[in-house]
């Protein structure tokens, strides 16, 4: 009687941890990033030259045409000066033709002033295409704002005033204020299947593949978003692993938080069995080696 009763206990216990293991809960797959506007204005510098003022600081609060930075070309000023100088001479000269036409010329005299004033306005009429162009150039070197918002950028005056710029180098970004967030997400790629199955899972459905976050300074809130996204490439993370990209829909908004303030995430991808969820990397490394043996 007691050996019956131990053999029913055991079944019941190996029943409970069979139930238990069974148990579907649901599996989710950890990504870490940043949190970023999905607007901003990137400022970057569109002619190469010395920055000679840097009007704003990190989270100024900037409307459009706002100047921001003052760059000055030593190159382009003497394109200015060298340009100049030959406008006035090829006037000069013009203007000294037309004086001598005007008291009156006979013959060839007065077919060589003719041909010469030609080429006078043809040149004079190039040499003002390419002051204009060249003004152009120069007033490109004061930077403004396109839209309101909040400048973001670091140790802006320690880093730029004074300092050569190349041309196409980034300074700052101004975010507006109602722009909403997004997270840029890194996934391993070792993970990624579980994230492809449950994006493609259902086309209609795709965007409703739910992400949970939290910001790493306010860890006690949690939040919630749907993804977006799947990068089509991987890349190598400064670890030496290989991660893709994901990118979720505008996230809810988030007061106080800055750009590119770290993320800790989790993509729900269905649910799964509880003993797979435990040991799902030990059942992926059993899958990977039988795949390359060519056992699975």
């Amino acid at each position: 009687w007691s050996s019956d009763v131990c053999s029913s206990d055991l079944f019941e216990q190996s029943a409970g941890l069979l139930l238990l293991a069974l148990l579907p809960l649901e599996l989710k797959i950890p990504a870490s990033g940043l949190l970023e506007p999905v607007q901003r204005q990137r400022l970057y510098a569109a002619e190469s030259g010395l920055v000679t003022e840097l009007t704003v600081n990190d989270g100024a609060t900037v409307v459009p045409g706002d100047v921001l930075v003052r760059l000055r070309s030593d190159e382009l000023e003497l394109q200015q000066a060298e340009l100049l100088g030959a406008l006035a001479e090829a006037q000069a000269r013009l203007a000294a033709l037309e004086s001598t036409a005007a008291r009156g010329s006979i013959g060839t005299a007065a077919l060589t002033i003719e041909s010469e004033q030609a080429e006078l306005r043809a040149r004079i009429l190039s040499l003002e295409q390419q002051r204009s162009v060249l003004q152009r150039r120069l007033d490109s070197l004061i930077l403004r704002a396109t839209a309101a918002g909040t400048v973001v950028g670091r140790d802006l005056q320690q880093r730029f005033v004074g300092r050569p710029l190349l041309r196409g180098q980034w300074l700052l970004d101004v975010v507006p204020a109602d722009s909403p967030w997004q997270l840029q997400l890194d996934v391993a790629e070792t993970d990624l299947r579980h994230v492809l199955q449950a994006f493609a899972s259902d086309p209609a459905a795709s965007r409703h593949v739910t992400v949970s976050y939290f910001t790493e300074t306010t860890p006690e809130r949690q939040l919630q978003t749907t993804l977006a996204s799947i990068a089509t490439a991987a890349e190598l993370s400064p670890r030496g692993e290989l991660q893709t990209r994901l990118t979720t829909t505008a996230a809810p908004a988030t007061s106080g938080e800055r750009p590119g303030v770290g993320v800790q995430a989790s993509v729900h991808c269905g649910r799964r069995p509880l003993l797979y969820i435990l040991l799902r990397r030990a059942f992926d490394f059993v899958r990977r080696t039988a795949l390359l043996q060519g056992v699975y």
